[in-house]
């Protein structure tokens, strides 16, 4: 069987990619700002934060580090005994948020 490559061209109007362009450069700025600010907050977090350092410096709760944990934001035990902590590298919390999108205060 022979194959033929059709190619199609149109002339999309100057004025609908305006429009087009109008409508997404806002999504994708509020996006951009949003990743911004996300990154921002994890720089404030030092290498291998506490997990209550991570839910006050990001502004999240319990539920949404434990979704972060379940999606790639591994606990490592710190210490021994009583004065061990659980701690979470910063590199794993920025995979987890890039692997769930979730969104911060």
């Amino acid at each position: 069987m022979k194959q033929a490559k059709v190619v199609n061209e149109f002339y999309i109007p100057d004025d609908i990619l305006n429009q087009i362009a109008d409508m997404v450069v806002p999504v994708v700025f509020e996006k951009m700002c949003m990743q911004l600010d996300i990154w921002d907050k994890l720089m404030d977090l030092p290498p291998a934060p506490t997990k209550s350092q991570i839910k006050k410096v990001l502004g999240i709760g319990e539920d949404k580090l434990n979704f972060l944990i379940a999606n790639g934001a591994t606990p490592m035990l710190w210490g021994d005994g009583n004065k061990s902590t659980v701690r979470i590298e910063r590199s794993d919390i920025r995979k987890a948020f890039e692997n769930t999108k979730i969104k911060i205060s």
